[in-house]
C-alpha cells in the first residue's frame, strides 16, 4: 500500500505532537508530585546543611562575634530553615504547574 506525501506529513506532525504532549504531561506530573510531596523533588543541596552538623559551622561563619546559641535553639533554627526550604519547593512547583498551563 503506497502512502501519499500528505499522509506521511500528517503522520509526522501527529508523531511530533504526541512527543510534545508526552513531555508536557511528564512535566506536569513532576510538578504535581512536587506540590504533594515536596521532599521528593527537593534538590539534595537545598537540605544538606539543615540535615547535618555542618549547620553549626555555617551558623558560626555567618554570625561571627555573636554568642553561640544553645543546642535546642540551633535545632529550632535548623528545623525552621528546613521548613522554609520545603515551602519554597512546594511554592516553586505550584507556580511551575500553574504557569505551564496558562498557554
Amino acid at each position: 500500500m503506497k502512502r501519499s506525501s500528505l499522509e506521511i506529513d500528517a503522520l509526522a506532525v501527529c508523531l511530533g505532537a504526541m512527543g510534545i504532549a508526552s513531555v508536557n504531561i511528564a512535566n506536569a506530573l513532576y510538578d504535581v508530585v512536587g506540590v504533594v510531596t515536596p521532599l521528593t523533588t527537593l534538590p539534595p543541596f537545598a537540605m544538606s546543611s539543615e540535615s547535618s552538623d555542618d549547620y553549626v559551622q555555617d551558623w558560626r561563619r555567618s554570625h561571627e562575634g555573636e554568642p553561640m546559641p544553645s543546642e535546642q535553639e540551633l535545632t529550632r533554627l535548623r528545623l525552621a530553615d528546613a521548613a522554609v526550604a520545603i515551602a519554597r519547593e512546594r511554592n516553586g512547583r505550584t507556580q511551575s504547574l500553574l504557569a505551564d498551563r496558562k498557554h
